[in-house]
C-alpha cells in the first residue's frame, strides 16, 4: 500500500442558521451509515470512522478554531473566522447508550456547530453565498496497486 500527504478540506453542510447570533450547524462528516453503507466525500474518498473520531477530538481538544480553508492573509495562513460551539461524533454505540430508538439507517459522522467571528465569511453565509464551510486540514491518502483505496474497496465488492 502506498501513501501519499495532502492537503484536504473538510466540508460542513450548514443545516441550520442562526443570524441573530451568528452561529452555523450541520454535519460535518458523515464517515458511513448504520447499514454498512460507507460514504465518500466531494473527493471520492472515504475518512474511516475511527480516523474522523480521532481527529475530531483532537480538534476539539485544541480549542476547536475554526479557519474558513479559502480564506487566508498575505502570507497565505488561514485566517481565524470562528469557534467551536457544539461538537457531536455519533456513533451506534453512544445512541444505544442514550437510549435513543431508531428506525432505520442513520448516520454515523461529526455533527458540529460553529460561532462566526469573521463579518466578511458570515455576509457570504446569510446571503446563501456559501451554503456550506470548509475547514482547512492535512491528510494521508492510502493507495493500493497505485489506485485509490475506495475504487480498491469498491472493486473487492465493499459497498462505498
Amino acid at each position: 500500500m502506498n501513501t501519499s500527504n495532502a492537503s484536504t478540506a473538510i466540508t460542513i453542510g450548514i443545516t441550520r442558521k442562526d443570524a441573530e447570533n451568528k452561529q452555523v450547524f450541520g454535519w460535518a462528516y458523515i464517515t458511513e451509515y448504520t447499514n454498512g453503507e460507507l460514504v465518500l466525500d466531494r473527493w471520492k474518498a472515504h475518512i474511516p470512522h475511527a480516523v474522523l473520531r480521532d481527529a475530531v477530538y483532537r480538534f476539539v481538544g485544541s480549542g476547536g478554531v475554526f479557519c474558513d480553508a479559502h480564506a487566508r492573509d498575505d502570507k497565505g495562513r488561514p485566517i481565524p473566522s470562528g469557534f467551536l460551539i457544539e461538537s457531536w461524533f455519533c456513533d451506534a454505540e453512544k445512541i444505544k447508550a442514550m437510549g435513543i430508538k431508531v428506525d432505520g439507517p442513520y448516520a454515523v459522522g461529526w455533527w458540529a456547530g460553529f460561532q462566526i467571528t469573521n463579518d466578511a465569511l458570515w455576509q457570504k453565509i446569510a446571503s446563501c453565498e456559501y451554503q456550506d464551510l470548509s475547514i482547512g486540514g492535512h491528510d494521508v491518502y492510502h493507495y493500493i496497486d497505485d489506485k485509490p483505496l475506495t475504487d480498491a474497496l469498491q472493486e473487492s465488492g465493499v459497498r462505498v
